[in-house]
């Protein structure tokens, strides 16, 4: 279940619907929107040539509920730029230890919208599935973070967009605070210089286990995407990344850069990386790239001669650290409280 606290911009009579989808075919009837038309697309698709078989996708939660009455919709028109949209999923649990939303974001050409996704407290298991439709020249930044003190939370996310002709998607992912945070982002990018920018931390602690997966499609020619992960693994936990760039046949002049580093702080954590790129087309720019370390002692030495205790030394390098991701969200008082949260 989701609820929503929205704050809305009016330009010339038109505002940003926030609201169930019955209410917004109700309020919009000439809009053909249902809920899962990204995702049967996905299951759908045709792929051309000889050379592969299938474009590499994602399953849905178990846990998550497709019925389509519990779907909320973010509806921008054309050329309205949206406040932030803040969606609160889980809550106090009732009859039933899972809680489950489907969330419809959708852009018309030229919109703009920051929409930021907290994961609640008193959850125990949370299955969420989110479309979005990013239009023609139309920017969507999405930040989706635990925001609970419930640590026993077990939160999967699975994210699908698409983006039309130079249209923008931004997505920071922070998974941290509860005991299995799984986040699966996919983006399409369909339309002629479209473009990407995905981002993410994950942070475990005890015996977490905080996952980063990540599919970006470049399916038309002149696309450009840009991934940059960072992962902590502390105690006993683990973190996960795994992320691709496929290229389609015809999606010349692409550009596809992505980015995962890690950091293990103790001899029981254990990071987990798998980049990988899948290549059709012949002029592209791509690349990938991983590391798995630890502090540098070299660092903490310096620190330490300058009066700064080992242990402060060491929030303070993991705090550079997973710093240059979260410095990449646009409200800068989010991205500070986000900055609270991920200390280690």
């Amino acid at each position: 279940m989701s609820s929503i606290v929205k704050k809305t911009l009016s330009v010339g009579g038109n505002v940003c619907f926030v609201g169930s989808l019955e209410a917004f075919r109700e309020h919009y009837p000439d809009k053909a929107v249902s809920a899962g038309t990204l995702i049967a697309a996905e299951g759908n698709k045709k792929v051309v040539g000889d050379k592969f078989a299938s474009v590499p996708s994602f399953r849905l939660p178990e846990c998550h509920d497709e019925e389509e009455a519990r779907a909320l919709v973010v509806y921008v028109p054309q050329d309205i730029h949206a406040d932030k949209v803040t969606i609160h999923v889980g809550g106090a649990v009732t009859n039933s230890d899972t809680h489950n939303c489907h969330n419809l974001i959708i852009l018309e050409k030229g919109a703009k919208a920051l929409v930021e996704v907290r994961y609640a407290g008193g959850l125990c298991r949370c299955g969420r599935v989110a479309e979005a439709f990013v239009g023609e020249d139309a920017e969507l930044e999405i930040v989706s973070f635990f925001d609970g003190t419930d640590t026993s939370a077990d939160v999967e996310s699975v994210t699908f967009a698409s983006c039309a002709e130079r249209g923008r998607f931004t997505s920071t992912v922070v998974a941290a605070g509860c005991d299995s945070f799984k986040d699966k982002t996919k983006v399409i990018l369909a339309g002629k210089g479209a473009e990407a920018y995905l981002n993410g931390v994950g942070v475990g602690r005890k015996e977490q286990r905080m996952e980063c997966d990540t599919i970006v499609e470049h399916a038309a020619e002149g696309a450009t995407s840009r991934q940059l992960y960072k992962m902590v693994a502390d105690d006993k936990s683990t973190t996960r990344f795994n992320g691709s760039i496929y290229v389609a046949h015809g999606a010349e002049r692409t550009e596809a850069y992505q980015q995962n580093n890690n950091i293990v702080l103790s001899a029981d954590a254990r990071a987990n990386a798998l980049p990988q790129l899948e290549i059709y087309a012949d002029d592209v720019k791509c690349s990938h790239g991983s590391t798995v370390g630890q502090l540098s002692e070299e660092a903490l030495f310096y620190m330490r001669q300058r009066g700064i205790d080992t242990e402060s030394a060491r929030h303070l390098l993991v705090e550079a650290f997973v710093g240059e991701v979260i410095s990449k969200i646009s409200d800068n008082l989010l991205a500070e409280e986000i900055a609270r949260k991920v200390r280690v």
